[in-house]
């Protein structure tokens, strides 16, 4: 009884043990295929370059993805029938973020995109706060920017 006991010990124990060593193969294969090493190790140095999915979708203003929730206030105003602008004050978390984004990166190039296009490319002259425009908008980029941002009633 105990020989069997022990053996039946045994085979969990194994089966544990092979389990646990498939999982750590399969965790392995998944940081392989995300993750690429760029000198010729697992991980050389330990800076692998990691591939990260990025949804483009949303209206983004540089790295800094604005959403309805984001937005205190929002009002659209058409100069012409040609043209629109958009003017937008952000929550503190939100403002916060694109000021120190803005902040770090004067005289460099700011993209505005919506969906992942760009629909504006501006550089960056001095650090944007909660409250800003958006000139020289087509009517439809307007539209689409004041849908997206408009809350939710």
């Amino acid at each position: 009884m105990l020989k069997k006991n022990l053996m039946g010990g045994l085979q969990v124990l194994a089966v544990a043990a092979l389990a646990f060593w498939a999982g750590m193969q399969f965790q392995k294969i998944r940081y392989d295929d995300i993750c690429l090493d760029m000198g010729g190790g697992s991980n050389p140095g330990n800076h692998p370059i990691c591939v990260m999915e990025r949804s483009d979708d949303g209206f983004w203003i540089g790295p800094v993805r604005i959403t309805p929730a984001s937005v205190i206030a929002i009002d659209r105003s058409d100069a012409s029938s040609s043209t629109s602008q958009i003017s937008i004050k952000l929550n503190e978390p939100a403002a916060q973020a694109l000021r120190e984004y803005t902040e770090r990166h004067v005289g460099q190039d700011l993209e505005v995109r919506v969906d992942g296009g760009v629909i504006r490319r501006v550089r960056i002259a001095e650090a944007i706060g909660a409250a800003f425009t958006l000139p020289d908008l087509s009517p439809e980029d307007a539209t689409t920017i004041l849908r997206m941002l408009s809350p939710q009633t």
